[in-house]
C-alpha cells in the first residue's frame, strides 16, 4: 500500500487501495512497470526472437538455451542445492511468495476477474507476440543467409 501511495498519489492520504477494484482504478491512471501489462514494457519487439512464459519457465529456458547452444554449459546442470540439477529443475523456489494462496482474497467476484483478464489480455494472448517473434526470427534468418 505505501508504495502505491508514494508513487501514485503522494499528496492524497486516503488513496491506499482497500480492494482489488480500488487497486485497478488507482493503477489505471498511474503507470508503473510493477503492474503494467508486460507487453507495454517492450518498446522494440523486432529485437525479440524468443518469448517464454514464467509458468513454463523450465521448458522455455531449456528451449531458449538449446536454441543458442548454451544448454549443456549453462542450463543442464550446476543448479539446485547440490549443483546437480538443471536450471528450474525443482518446483520449489526460494523466492516463492505464496501468491497463489491469496487468489481468493483478491479475486472476490467474476467482475474483478474479468477486469484483470481484460487489462492483461495482451500478456496472455501470446499468439500475437509469438507471431511477431516468429516473423522477426524468420527475417533475421533470411538476412543471415543473404
Amino acid at each position: 500500500g505505501r508504495y502505491v501511495v508514494r508513487h501514485c498519489c503522494p499528496k492524497e492520504k486516503d488513496c491506499v487501495p482497500k480492494t482489488m477494484l480500488d487497486f485497478l482504478e488507482v493503477t489505471k491512471r498511474c503507470y508503473d512497470p510493477h503492474w503494467a501489462p508486460q507487453i507495454k514494457r517492450m518498446n522494440n519487439w523486432n529485437l525479440i526472437d524468443f518469448v517464454g512464459s514464467f509458468s513454463n519457465a523450465r521448458d522455455d529456458t531449456e528451449k531458449l538455451l538449446k536454441q543458442i547452444g548454451a544448454w549443456e554449459e549453462f542450463g543442464s546442470t550446476g543448479w539446485g542445492v547440490n549443483g546437480t540439477e538443471a536450471i528450474f529443475g525443482t518446483t520449489k523456489t526460494r523466492h516463492a511468495t505464496g501468491s497463489e494462496t491469496l487468489y481468493g482474497e483478491f479475486f472476490t467476484s467474476k467482475d474483478i476477474e474479468h477486469k484483470v483478464k481484460e487489462r492483461y489480455a495482451a500478456d496472455y494472448g501470446r499468439e500475437e507476440i509469438a507471431n511477431a517473434v516468429r516473423l522477426n526470427a524468420t527475417t533475421k534468418a533470411h538476412k543471415a543467409r543473404d
